[in-house]
């Protein structure tokens, strides 16, 4: 038989601060902790806050940096997914080429506009695509670019991104 720890007093301060803690970090998602069972970490995705295609609604760990890497595992997975879905469906066909200096190009263009999904779409006139997802922060602009080069991609992802901070401050949101 295993030991069963003693549940948290009512008002431990110390799990109420972890709980904002990870609210603050996550906000898609709702915490718990249930000391007394085994996995007494838990995650819930709120309400229409999962992705368009489908994603992991509940999450359970042992402790609180399991679970942290957890939901941000399954946020690359998804996020990995849609990448895929858009491309296919956007794109055309999927990045497939093993030209370095494209890859190089794309790992270049991915890392410095984090927002944004990069793809390379081999065999089209117009092979380098651009997307972003609508957020809860979404104050209008260009979702999508597409151009023929990395450098023409990358200067209609600056001028979008200039639009929308011409456009206003975004409204800041706090939803627990």
């Amino acid at each position: 038989m295993r030991k069963v720890a003693n549940p948290t007093p009512p008002g431990d301060g110390e799990v109420e601060a972890t709980l904002e803690r990870l609210c603050d970090a996550h906000p898609d998602w709702t915490f718990q902790h249930l000391p007394m069972i085994e996995l007494s970490w838990e995650a819930f995705r709120k309400s229409r806050r999962f992705r368009v295609a489908g994603g992991v609604g509940w999450l359970r760990a042992e402790s609180v940096e399991r679970l942290t890497r957890q939901i941000g595992t399954v946020e690359r997975a998804e996020a990995a997914l849609d990448a895929e879905d858009a491309h296919s469906a956007v794109a055309g066909t999927p990045t497939g080429t093993r030209d370095p200096r494209v890859l190089e190009e794309l790992d270049r263009l991915r890392a410095q506009h984090p927002d944004w999904r990069i793809e390379f779409a081999e065999g089209r006139d117009v092979a380098w695509v651009a997307l972003r997802d609508r957020s809860a922060d979404w104050v209008g602009g260009h979702p999508v670019a597409e151009a023929t080069g990395p450098a023409e991609l990358e200067a209609l992802i600056r001028q979008a991104v200039r639009v929308e901070d011409k456009g206003g401050a975004r409204a800041e949101r706090y939803v627990r």
